[in-house]
């Protein structure tokens, strides 16, 4: 048996300059303000809605990545 995976869409974000909180109970905190988000494809097509999008991301001691991307996206 052969399963073709067909995508959906690209996605293109766009980040304004990064926000270096530092460090937390958690981890180093780093804020990504999302400035521009685009779906584009054949089957799903959307873009950013409103300002309030940003990865609120934490980096453990461990070095593990943990992000916390929050957007509205209107398809």
């Amino acid at each position: 048996m052969t399963i073709e995976l067909i995508p959906l869409a690209t996605v293109e974000v766009q980040f304004r300059d990064l926000i270096t909180v530092g460090a937390g109970p958690a981890g180093d905190r780093l804020i990504g303000e999302v400035s521009a988000f685009d779906v584009v494809g054949d089957r799903l097509n959307a873009h950013l809605r409103g300002v309030a999008a940003a990865d609120w991301a934490v980096t453990s001691a461990a070095q593990v990545l943990s992000p916390d991307v929050r957007l509205a996206i209107e398809t």
